[in-house]
């Protein structure tokens, strides 16, 4: 057995240990410091917004910087909370309206899945005795475990409700600090650009150049064409739900349209079951109604994806479930978006020679 070269184990303690350092740093920005510090990000993405706005009051209008950021917040928060007054005064109507129906609603369920388990049970005689008895005894387990489940749907939105309700001083706080800089960031947009640009190290502004440069022309786009996909989404759905008489259109709307957002996930992880469910409990229209639907969704999105997203981004499907995978068990829900979107920038800067993170076959090299 041929011994490893002393040089070769020290150059992979030393590269495991970058890169074990580089995961700790990237595991505590996120964890930790990314949260104490998204007001201040968002605060920064609003000014970002406003500034085309603050530039043509600046430019074409004459009007001073000190004047124009308050102005272009002042329109843009007023639209932003114009629509979503509109949103959410919906959503919270039907939710009202759901949790006010809740009790009638979990009787109709549940005298539902009573008339489907008696249903099953009339059909056990075509089957073998002991196959009829065992699944007697699932379908009873079932009809037993489900009802409890319905009704312990509303506790979670009772007990969120709550917490928010519990919240609002520590809200009022935060809404006020987010203005508070929105305005500062606007107003001195420029110099904080400069500023954060000085604290770059001499060694790493080409990288950070061509990675920002990137992140607005590749990923920015990527994410603003996912975002169009969803609100097709959700207008299909919605106007789906009203042609088909379906209570809370809007909620389940927004809901569905999020979930067809998540990777792997779809609109049909929750329209095929609901579909399925209301024939086998004897809506054939609604259920047909509702496959019909994810259908038209599915092969919409089918044509308006590739003309939206355009040329993928260049990220191996495998590496992008791993990043996926990952960014969801250490980050959660917002790693899941996170982790893919960074090894997106990370594989563009390797392809670009600004970073060499891992090796490449010459074959690929060849073929990029």
């Amino acid at each position: 057995m041929q011994k490893i070269p002393l040089e070769k184990k020290r150059a992979f303690l030393i590269n495991l240990a970058f890169f074990l350092a580089v995961f700790g740093i990237v595991y505590f920005l996120i964890c930790y410091a990314l949260p104490w510090m998204m007001p201040f990000l968002f605060a920064y993405f609003v000014a970002f917004m406003a500034e085309p706005l603050v530039g043509f009051m600046t430019k074409k209008l004459h009007f001073k910087r000190g004047f124009a950021s308050p102005v272009a917040l002042l329109i843009l928060f007023a639209l932003f909370s114009w629509l979503l007054i509109v949103i959410f005064s919906r959503l919270a109507y039907e939710t009202s309206t759901f949790l006010d129906n809740w009790s009638s609603l979990y009787a109709l369920i549940s005298e539902k899945l009573l008339e489907f388990g008696e249903l099953l049970e009339s059909q056990f005689a075509l089957l073998p005795p002991y196959v009829a008895d065992y699944v007697e005894r699932v379908v009873l387990s079932v009809i037993d475990v489900l009802p409890s489940l319905l009704g312990s749907i509303s506790m979670p939105i009772m007990s969120a409700l709550t917490a928010i309700a519990m919240r609002l001083p520590s809200i009022l706080i935060l809404s006020l600090v987010v203005l508070a800089s929105c305005l500062l960031f606007s107003v001195d947009f420029h110099g904080l650009r400069a500023f954060l640009q000085l604290q770059v190290p001499d060694f790493a502004q080409g990288a950070v150049a061509e990675a920002i440069s990137f992140f607005k022309l590749t990923v920015v786009r990527f994410i603003r064409a996912y975002c169009i996909i969803c609100l097709v989404t959700f207008f299909e759905l919605e106007i789906g739900f009203l042609l088909i008489g379906v209570d809370y259109s809007m909620t389940l709307a927004t809901i569905i349209a999020l979930v067809d957002v998540l990777p792997i996930l779809g609109c049909g992880t929750v329209l095929v079951p609901w579909g399925i469910i209301a024939i086998l409990f004897g809506n054939i229209r609604l259920g047909i109604s509702l496959l019909i639907l994810c259908a038209f969704i599915t092969a919409v999105r089918q044509v308006l994806e590739p003309r939206v997203v355009g040329n993928t981004i260049g990220l191996h499907p495998i590496a992008a479930l791993l990043a996926i995978y990952t960014g969801l068990n250490f980050f959660g829900i917002f790693g899941m978006f996170m982790v893919p979107i960074l090894l997106i920038v990370l594989k563009h800067l390797q392809d670009e020679g600004y970073i060499r993170i891992w090796k490449t076959a010459p074959a690929e090299n060849e073929a990029a």
